[in-house]
């Protein structure tokens, strides 16, 4: 009881140094528009967190060594934790520049040492893996054996020769000199046409299959199926199959297998540019890398399939055909409608906002942009339980850091890259263009533009990686694509909702996805020519000199900006004019006008002269 005690004066104590100074009023508050003190702590995890992913760990196995470090990264967030304790209540106090800065200082070497343990736990486990071990061998590895993995994705068209379809897992076990032993390896899995039919996102089985290294991709080990030759039956044959025992996987992810086949089968009266478009606006993966397409099952022409593909990368339209958090924006309008109708509490729309997106985010294609968009729609889902208004800012610097703590491997994709780039340039530059742009342009037109040039100006330096090329007309085709976007997502989810239950109504909405879709297409048609885009410097140093670029672009408008507003104001006596918007004086001009024709006199026709007798004719004798 005395120790008890003790802890409980000493954290006392503890918290009193943590209180304001006396006579010390708070300052006035950060907007939490412009609160952007987590960005430079998520910016360097991100930072450190891809420079270790590029030093190799000493493999230690020792069990007393992860235990250590596990107990490492609780210490090193409970410091965290009370470093940012600390630096809220300097921010309230007198004095507060160098208390900040100081605050934040320790915040981000706390978020270092977070960052270097994390990764290094991971790494250590990594390599005590027993497919790691496997894999350091040559001649172990082209030994097929036994394995149990469980799919994190639906299968879709492989990209290697000789296998029908692929699909990102994770090894649950492995067999090893005659003992199945635990793993968590993360593989690329490879199967042809038997096997690809029972391939679903969930699905746990147990496999004949051969690993060999990666060529490509992020999985740096590939896990191919290797069917067990029988009498009669060689090993490469097309009927032979690796599955040794039936697939088990769970209620839901079986449900949302065959909503996904639904709505495959559902788009196959559709155009071509319907069968390719709907089922990526739906669950983000396009139609003739469907799971129904590896099986054989045609449904889209594949040179078509090819042509358009290629004419969107051209265009700079490809993100349009990828889920992105716009499908997260319009499940949480339709809760708060719903809720707003039946005058239902705040939590309750903050639990069905929660349940909608955890929904929708079962039934994407997972990649490193949906987890972002979900994350980020619990923070705000949070924000909203809080009583608060959403802050996209914020919640995008704790979404990165979330993400690089929960997989460190988010940071080498250049996806998640481009999706946190897009979102950055939107929260930043999208409001400044929109002021700006509202004075010449009607409302609509000026928010579209915003949006579309402040996506393209952050995350072209990180396109130019996997494109050395700039796609001058991404503007246009963006403008062209965009107004009916929401409409056809809206109809593509609706109908990946009913097509398993009503399949009529579900080609219905499927068609009217289909007609949304059609200006893709058309902008990609006219956009997306091969020979308009400008050859660009390759690698980082092409995106560095394009950041560079707009950078200073940027940097010159914002000065020209503030040189006209310091002439105005001097030639007006330290006052600005007010400026009317285009869509101001348009209605001004309107009602004008009306006015005017409702006050003009208008002179009334002289009946007099019709029934006035007409003078008789001259006779002549």
């Amino acid at each position: 009881m005395m120790a008890w005690g003790s802890v409980q004066a000493w954290a006392r104590a503890w918290l009193r140094t943590l209180r304001m100074p006396d006579g010390c009023a708070p300052v006035s508050r950060i907007a939490g528009s412009r609160d952007w003190r987590l960005l430079p702590v998520a910016m360097l995890m991100w930072a450190v967190t891809l420079a270790m992913q590029t030093v190799s760990m000493p493999c230690v196995v020792d069990r007393s060594v992860i235990i250590w470090a596990i107990g490492l990264v609780v210490l090193a967030l409970t410091v965290m934790m009370v470093a940012v304790i600390s630096t809220g209540r300097a921010l309230n106090a007198c004095g507060g520049g160098r208390r900040h800065v100081g605050g934040q200082l320790v915040v981000m070497l706390t978020a270092v040492l977070v960052v270097v343990v994390n990764v290094g736990v991971r790494q250590l486990l990594d390599q005590a893996d027993p497919v790691t071990l496997l894999m350091g061998s040559e001649s172990q590895r082209a030994v097929p054996r036994q394995v149990s993995i469980t799919l994190r994705e639906p299968a879709h068209a492989s990209t290697k020769r000789g296998m029908d379809c692929q699909a990102r897992a994770v090894v649950d076990a492995v067999q090893s000199d005659g003992v199945m032993q635990p793993s968590h390896a993360a593989v690329l899995a490879m199967a042809t046409y038997p096997d690809c039919s029972q391939w679903y996102r969930g699905a746990t089985m147990r496999m004949r299959v051969t690993f060999t290294q990666a060529a490509y991709g992020r999985e740096s080990v590939w896990v191919l199926a290797s069917p067990e030759p029988s009498a009669g039956v060689s090993s490469a044959s097309s009927t032979a199959s690796a599955l040794q025992g039936s697939v088990h996987a769970s209620w839901w992810w079986r449900g949302v297998n065959r909503m996904q086949r639904s709505l495959l089968h559902a788009t196959r009266g559709l155009p071509d540019q319907g069968r390719v478009l709907v089922p990526g606006l739906a669950m983000g993966v396009l139609g003739h890398d469907s799971p129904v397409a590896v099986e054989g099952q045609e449904i889209v022409d594949a040179d078509y399939a090819q042509w358009l593909t290629q004419r969107c990368k051209a265009a700079g339209i490809m993100h349009i055909m990828a889920v992105s958090g716009t499908h997260f924006v319009l499940v949480r309008r339709l809760s708060a409608f719903i809720c707003h109708r039946l005058l239902a509490p705040r939590w309750m729309n903050a639990g069905m906002a929660f349940m909608l997106s955890s929904g929708l985010v079962m039934l994407m294609q997972p990649s490193a942009s949906v987890n972002r968009a979900f994350v980020m729609s619990w923070f705000s889902t949070v924000a909203m339980l809080a009583g608060r208004r959403a802050q996209t800012g914020h919640a995008l610097s704790c979404t990165m850091i979330v993400m690089l703590m929960a997989d460190p491997t988010a940071a080498s994709d250049l996806a998640f890259a481009l999706s946190v780039g897009a979102v950055l340039g939107i929260s930043w530059l999208a409001p400044v263009l929109q002021h700006w742009w509202r004075t010449w342009l009607p409302r609509m037109l000026a928010d579209m533009l915003a949006v579309s040039v402040a996506a393209q100006l952050f995350a072209l330096p990180i396109q130019t990686l996997m494109q050395p090329a700039l796609p001058p007309w991404s503007i246009i085709a963006n403008l062209v694509a965009n107004p009916l976007l929401d409409v056809a997502t809206i109809c593509a989810l609706g109908a990946l909702m009913t097509s398993w239950l009503m399949p009529q109504l579900g080609h219905m909405l499927a068609y009217a996805a289909s007609w949304g879709t059609w200006p893709i297409a058309l902008a990609a048609q006219w956009c997306g020519d091969e020979h308009a885009q400008i050859d660009w410097m390759p690698g980082w140093q092409g995106a560095l000199m394009l950041a560079l670029v707009f950078a200073l672009m940027l940097m010159w408008v914002i000065l020209a900006a503030r040189a006209g507003h310091i002439v105005t104001a001097m030639m007006n006596n330290g006052t600005s004019p007010m400026r009317r918007t285009l869509s101001n004086r348009i209605t001004v001009w309107r009602e004008q006008t009306w006015t005017e024709l409702d006050t003009v006199q208008w002179k009334e026709r002289d009946h007099a002269r019709k029934t006035r007798k007409r003078c008789p004719p001259i006779r002549r004798h």
